[in-house]
């Protein structure tokens, strides 16, 4: 296990940072930005944003290249992908990185479970079935035979530095990626049909799902998140896919197929879309804002898929939600499946 290398950071890493610039300050100066109400996403605003929104507000692009290409280990990224405070510690002890290097072995074995390149173990079958051996597969082989089932590559390309990981011989294995897999591929199925499907992800962590979605055939995406975090999504599926037509806000749009990052306030605003999907996040809004997304997307799209935990935790202004709760609360909902996520106990 190890960190991924950090890129160099030239002239063309520059003019990308000054176009992330324009769409924040697009995204931040339109008058139809809500009003927001105190949950885990502000107080992480309040808590680790300062500098990155300093950066921003100065408009200088030079420090935003060099802050996002080791975004990783950034204070922006705590919460949705490692962060300041858990590159530290991974850094400073060898135990803590050999510990959570397991558990992402772990999320690579199961993926493989998922995807059916391994067989699903069974604590019934102890007396000479198989169980207790699939962590101990070479993790080399399973990307093989994982990216063989899929027809794409579960590594995408390293665009920032300092992202741990399992070492493979195809790249470092992370565990936001792996999940993102599994999302990518539940949300290709469920659009299966539609002629050229349109998805719409609430909350993009760094944009992952929308990069995997589009390896998989998905190449009308949208991501609506906070002007902040849009500044990372863009960054990272800018540099990952440079070939695909990526629309900012505040850039010209003609329609048709494209990744779209857009800031919160633009979601439902004269769009339509097969399928709304959100992981990792509504727990951890204000119970308000969630259950509002709930009631817009269900006159937007024909469908919704939350992939989230239920533990309920405390958080600022309460307690974190629980989707098909709010979701009873919205009403016009009809639940299709529900089950547990193959890779993380809990969701």
């Amino acid at each position: 296990y190890g960190f991924t290398e950090t890129p160099p950071c030239g002239t063309e890493e520059v003019r990308l940072a000054e176009r992330l610039i324009r769409a924040w300050q697009a995204a931040r100066t339109d008058d139809a930005a809500p009003i927001r109400k105190n949950d885990m996403w502000t107080e992480i605003e309040r808590v680790f944003h300062g500098s990155f929104e300093d950066i921003l507000q100065r408009s200088d692009a030079p420090a935003l290249a060099q802050y996002l290409s080791e975004l990783y280990a950034k204070p922006v990224t705590h919460g949705i992908i490692q962060g300041e405070a858990a590159t530290s510690g991974l850094e400073g002890s060898p135990a803590g990185a050999a510990f959570v290097a397991a558990m992402f072995m772990d999320y690579l074995a199961s993926l493989a479970e998922a995807v059916g390149v391994l067989s699903a173990e069974s604590a019934e079958q102890l007396g000479g079935g198989r169980y207790g051996e699939n962590l101990f597969e070479n993790p080399d082989e399973l990307v093989e035979r994982i990216n063989t089932a899929l027809g794409v590559s579960i590594i995408p390309p390293v665009v920032a530095g300092r992202m741990f990981g399992l070492r493979t011989g195809h790249g470092i294995v992370q565990t936001r990626d792996l999940c993102a897999v599994w999302a990518a591929m539940r949300i290709r199925d469920l659009v299966q049909g539609a002629e050229s499907p349109c998805v719409c992800e609430i909350g993009g962590g760094v944009g992952n799902v929308a990069y995997f979605a589009h390896k998989l055939g998905i190449r009308n995406y949208t991501v609506i998140d906070l002007p902040n975090i849009n500044v990372v999504q863009g960054y990272c599926l800018i540099r990952a896919l440079p070939e695909t037509r990526i629309v900012l806000q505040g850039e010209d749009d003609s329609g048709g197929d494209a990744i779209r990052i857009l800031p919160t306030w633009r979601f439902g605003r004269n769009a339509r879309y097969d399928l709304v999907f959100n992981q990792d996040s509504f727990p951890e809004m204000h119970p308000s804002v969630s259950t509002s997304y709930l009631r817009m997307a269900r006159e937007v799209a024909g469908g919704f898929l939350s992939i989230n935990q239920e533990a309920g935790a405390a958080q600022p202004g309460g307690r974190q939600t629980v989707v098909q709760n709010i979701a009873a609360e919205a009403g016009g909902y009809r639940r299709v499946y529900r089950f547990p996520h193959w890779l993380r106990r809990g969701y």
